[in-house]
């Protein structure tokens, strides 16, 4: 009866590293959604993906907002965003699968970038000699439309590009 019961759980960190929530990801929801989309069900019994904790405020923080704890433990990470940029992706498993192979990212837990999460974005970028950022939104519609939100919005405050588009790949 948990409501993280059978979920694989991502613990989202502040900036200082401190736990601020726990979040689910729910194994089967692929399997959930596509008999969802056969049955052609109401938006409202739509499957969820991730089970918030209630009261956290998703569009507010980062998942890898930790940034000295993180650049501590992987010192690769400071030369990486130097050489490339800071990634920006959607998810906790695209930042993850990123820092494994040495690259700096950051997800907004979600396929939009808000308001809130480029104030807390802008003054990272702003310390580092080449301030660069990667928008590397998952390759679908709603993919494409956040980062072309979040390529306008970030636009206006440092170097920004796209890695992909549905249209490019």
């Amino acid at each position: 009866g948990s409501l993280l019961r059978g979920k694989i759980i991502y613990g989202i960190p502040n900036q200082q590293g401190d736990i601020l929530t726990w979040v689910g990801r729910d194994p089967k929801f692929e399997t959930k959604h596509e008999k969802w989309l056969k049955l052609g069900q109401p938006e409202e019994g739509k499957p969820k993906k991730f089970q918030f904790v209630r009261g956290f405020h998703k569009s507010q923080e980062l998942y890898g907002q930790n940034w000295h704890e993180r650049m501590a433990r992987k010192p690769g990470l400071k030369e990486a965003i130097h050489k490339y940029g800071l990634i920006l992706v959607e998810g906790f498993n695209d930042m993850i699968a990123l820092e494994q192979h040495g690259l700096a990212a950051v997800g907004v837990l979600s396929n939009h970038v808000s308001e809130g999460q480029i104030e807390k974005l802008l003054p990272w970028v702003r310390r580092l000699n080449n301030p660069r950022v990667l928008m590397w939104f998952d390759c679908t519609v709603d993919g494409d439309n956040g980062a072309r939100e979040g390529l306008w919005q970030l636009s206006q405050h440092c170097n920004v590009r796209t890695m992909w588009s549905t249209s490019s790949h």
